[in-house]
């Protein structure tokens, strides 16, 4: 008697899924998800450091670049979630 009964040519999935991670094209792009995913979770956990009225102070990255306008604020911030989003989720392209 086989210590694994599933030897018989059946597939528990385990199989599968280890196939499946075995591709080296297929990690790259889970482990994309994975970091869009954790990116869009943080903007979503600190939503407010996005937008400029806020009572943290803001920490300009040069002289000339300082806090931008309050319409472009959210746009910006809901752009840059949508972007991260749209390629969480796109088909992936291959060449010919």
């Amino acid at each position: 008697m086989p210590c694994n009964p599933r030897r018989d040519g059946q597939n528990d999935g385990v199989a599968a899924r280890r196939q499946a991670l075995e591709n080296p094209g297929r990690r790259t792009r889970i482990a994309g998800i994975i970091l869009v995913a954790a990116l869009l979770a943080g903007m979503a956990v600190s939503w407010k450091l996005w937008l400029t009225g806020r009572h943290f102070p803001h920490f300009p990255c040069f002289a000339w670049f300082g806090p931008w306008p309050a319409p472009w604020d959210r746009l910006l911030a809901g752009g840059l979630a949508t972007c991260l989003a749209v390629w969480a989720v796109r088909p992936r392209w291959r060449a010919a």
